[in-house]
This record gives C-alpha cells, sequence and structure tokens, in this order.
C-alpha cells in the first residue's frame, strides 16, 4: 500500500513468502534484496513492513488498513486487548516511531471499528474455529474515482462505519456492499479488486495544514502544494472560505520552486474561532483540469483557528470532560458529537448561531465514564455556522459547526 510519494507498507508475510525455504519454493529473497527490487521497479524508498496478525488468515494489511491519502491512516480498531488488537497497535507504534511522511511529520492516525464475526465473537472464536476465513473488516474498500466502496455485513455497526468514512472524506459518495458471504474467502472489496490508474495523469500532491490555537494566529496561512503533468501546469488555483454554503474564494497560485514543482498561496489570516476550509484546481497545459480532493468543492481540506478559551480553561489543557470531535461536519442530516469523560460529571451541551443565540440544548445532565455521543438532525435548523459549546466545571470548550 503506497503513499504515492515513494513509502511503500506490507505485512511481513512478503519476506516469508520470498524465503526459499517457504512453500512457494521459488524464491530466496532477503529483505535487503527485496527493498532492492521495490525501490529498482516500483520507486519505494521507505519500506514500513508489520508484524504478521495472530489470528488473520491471509496476513494482508488492508484487512486492518488504509492509507486515506499522503499523510493518513486509517486503521481498523478492535475492543482493548480483544483478538489482534495488541498486536495492530504494536505494529502502528513501529511505523510511527521509524517512519515519517513525505514532508517529515508524522503519520495521522484514524481509527474505525473493526466488527465482529457473524457469532458475534471475534477471531479467534468465529465460527469454524481459530483458523476461519471470516475476518470482518471496514477498512477493505476501494476508491473508484470520487466513490469509495466499502464492505458491510448487515450488522448495527454498518451505518456507524459508514458515517465515519464520510466524516474522513467529506464530499466523496460512500457506498456499502453487502461482503457477509464473499468475507469468508478471506477478503473484502479491495482484496478481489485491482485498480487501474488513469492514463494520463494530472497529479496533486498537498499536506493538509494543521489546526492552531489562539495564540499562533497571527499571519496569513501559506499553503503549498506540488503539481506534475507531463505537459506542464498551465495555471493553479486554490478555492478558501470559512463557510462551505457561502461559496468560496479564489486565489492565483505561484510556481515557487520549478524543481520540486511547488505551487504556492496564502490564505488571509482569519479571526479565533474560524474554520478554514480549502481545495485546489490545476490546469495542464494539454487542457486537461482536476481538482484535490477530486469531489471538490462538495469535497475539501480543513483547518481550525482555535477560539481563545476566556472561561477559565487553561490552553492546551485536556479536561475530564472533553469535547473531541463533531461530524459530519458540515453537517445535513444526523450529527454526532463525542464527548469523553474521564470521570462522571453534569455537562451542558448547546448549540448556538454564529452571534452566541442559543439554538438548540443538545445534551444536559451526567455524562458516564468514557465515549458519550449525542446527537441532533441537522435538517431540522436553518442552513449555517453554529458554535457547539460543552459547559464542563474547568470550563467552557467550543467546536465550530457548519449546517447546510
Amino acid at each position: 500500500m503506497s503513499d504515492g510519494l515513494g513509502t511503500g507498507n506490507s505485512s511481513r508475510l512478503l519476506l516469508d513468502e520470498n524465503d526459499f525455504n517457504s512453500p512457494f519454493g521459488t524464491s530466496n529473497h532477503s529483505e535487503a534484496d527485496v527493498d532492492n527490487l521495490m525501490d529498482l521497479f516500483m520507486g519505494i524508498e521507505a519500506y514500513p513492513k508489520m508484524e504478521v496478525l495472530p489470528y488473520d488468515g491471509i496476513n494482508h494489511i488492508d484487512m486492518h488498513m488504509k492509507l486515506l491519502d499522503e499523510q493518513t491512516l486509517l486503521i481498523g480498531e478492535f475492543p482493548t486487548g480483544i483478538s489482534d488488537g495488541p498486536q495492530i497497535e504494536a505494529n502502528i507504534q513501529y511505523v510511527l516511531d521509524n517512519y515519517q511522511t513525505h514532508w517529515g511529520t508524522d503519520f495521522k492516525i484514524e481509527r474505525i471499528v473493526q466488527p465482529p464475526c457473524g457469532n458475534g465473537n471475534y477471531p479467534p472464536s468465529c465460527q469454524g474455529g481459530q483458523f476461519s476465513a471470516e475476518y470482518r473488516t471496514y477498512t477493505n474498500a476501494l476508491f473508484v474515482n470520487q466513490t469509495v466502496l466499502v464492505p458491510i455485513y448487515n450488522t448495527a455497526l454498518d451505518e456507524q462505519a459508514l458515517a465515519r468514512w464520510r466524516e474522513l472524506l467529506p464530499g466523496y459518495k460512500i457506498r456499502g456492499i453487502d461482503c457477509t458471504q464473499i468475507i469468508n474467502a478471506g477478503g473484502a472489496i479491495h482484496c478481489i479488486t485491482k485498480e487501474i490508474g488513469v492514463k494520463d495523469p494530472l497529479w496533486i500532491a498537498h499536506r493538509g495544514l494543521d489546526d492552531l490555537n489562539a495564540i499562533d494566529n497571527a499571519a496569513d496561512y501559506r499553503v503549498e502544494a506540488s503539481i506534475k503533468h507531463r505537459s506542464g501546469i498551465a495555471r493553479a488555483t486554490l478555492y478558501w472560505t470559512t463557510d462551505t454554503t457561502a461559496g468560496y474564494q479564489t486565489l492565483p497560485m505561484q510556481l515557487e520552486d520549478a524543481e520540486r514543482d511547488l505551487w504556492v498561496a496564502q490564505i488571509p489570516q482569519q479571526a479565533n474561532g474560524a474554520q478554514v476550509f480549502y481545495y485546489f484546481e490545476a490546469e495542464a497545459r494539454s487542457g486537461k483540469r482536476i481538482t484535490r480532493p477530486l469531489p471538490a468543492p462538495a469535497g475539501y481540506f480543513e483547518f481550525l483557528i482555535e477560539p481563545e478559551v476566556t472561561s477559565g480553561l487553561a490552553a492546551g489543557s485536556l479536561p475530564g470532560v472533553h469535547l473531541v470531535k463533531t461530524y459530519p461536519n458540515p453537517a445535513s442530516a444526523t450529527t454526532v458529537f463525542e464527548v469523553e469523560a474521564s470521570r462522571v460529571e453534569n455537562v451542558e451541551l448547546i448549540l448556538s448561531d454564529i452571534l452566541g443565540r442559543e439554538a438548540a440544548v443538545i445534551f444536559s445532565g451526567q455524562t458516564k465514564m468514557g465515549q458519550n455521543q449525542y446527537f441532533i438532525e441537522a435538517s431540522n435548523y436553518p442552513a449555517g455556522a453554529y458554535w457547539v459549546q460543552l459547559l464542563t466545571q474547568e470550563g467552557l470548550q467550543i467546536h465550530k459547526l457548519i449546517i447546510k
């Protein structure tokens, strides 16, 4: 599984199968030999190889992970301490400790649930025992242009998994395909398909901007992208907004470094509390055009300038009750507010409009320990920008929500 920038990922099954003593008996390549061949034929310069999992019968990494972009790994997550969960966590830590993205930053890790088998248990306690081929997964998915095909299993977890995909890839069409039968053959959608690359690629690579705290919000925001086509680039444009319902403003990008195909633009500084959405459009000299993300403007990159905390909560602290995420965002239907609590506490979760006027009390009462989820139906509210405010005994936490 490659990031397109010189890093590939495999399980160590690769080395086992190239051992001359393997059942195949046709190859005796050492790890150094394998690395050399992958560099020579595929341009893979950094090649993490993860320990095989105890209970995954095929030991292919697409059964528990998926590259969403050049810097983001989606990881299948078992309940704590269950099944292959501990080995997966050790593998991910190995990657984080030893490898970085093309831009010298740590990979971002996102999680999605790993569903139990049809009998409600996790490997190795599925029907058929430890060596059963049934190993359900939501990561074994396939990108087809602006659509992602995701395996589902007619269980209560399906909608949660599909919502997670929609949250992580705004604008993409997320389509579930029933894999209840084929998963018993040891794989799902990604395992039985073959991606075919576009014949004449117009390529845009970008490291998404990180969120900023209010203290560091002191200048415009530099946005970089590497943009290539064999005919050359005629123009590149950056689109940005703080409210997707109001449309996007445009900025022409400038070629700053021809050797690296690096194009640059500056988004103007915004107020603390703003959430900035942006995407790219490029046109090759041949006339071909593309956006990144592909489904833009429905899809976008985003970053938040965190609001100043004025109610006693120290900036950068992690309170006992914490508003972790709001998704999907922008929202148009069921919207989830995830609150993590290290203790039981009375809290208020309030939705207010951009002027601070209360629109709804999402929750008022006592949290439970661990993860809490609260919901609204976004379609019940007028389109626009809103504040989600969590009031705890430490102070006030705020997220911005766009309803479209």
